[in-house]
């Protein structure tokens, strides 16, 4: 049986202010270490992955992403990140990044906050 898919526009998320909550979190280890989690946006169907090296800190983006979602950091002590993440609603502001493969919705650093 042949596969047919229907040709389509490009998405495209709109630049500005969304809310949205975290659907996963995925470890990759290739090139480096990091760990994306993926906000499912309210306004639009579309998941928004935002990479942290994988680093918990209080300065780090992943414990500060942690830390706006509830949890306290304590040195020497482990944290489950879908627990502490998956689930859990924010606001976030994205904008268009040009690159060499296309125009992408990026979610501007800082911006992240609970709901």
């Amino acid at each position: 049986m042949p596969i047919e898919l229907k040709v389509q526009e490009p998405f495209k998320v709109t630049e500005g202010r969304h809310s949205a909550a975290i659907s996963k979190v995925e470890e990759r280890k290739e090139p480096y270490h990091y760990i994306d989690v993926y906000f499912a946006l309210d306004d639009q169907d579309v998941e928004l992955k935002y990479g942290c090296p994988a680093n918990v800190s209080e300065k780090s983006r992943l414990g500060r992403l942690l830390a706006e979602a509830g949890t306290k950091l304590e040195v020497d002590t482990m944290v489950n990140l879908e627990e502490a993440l998956v689930g859990k609603r924010f606001t976030l502001m994205t904008i268009d990044e040009k690159s060499e493969k296309g125009v992408f919705a990026r979610i501007v650093e800082g911006s992240i906050t609970s709901l």
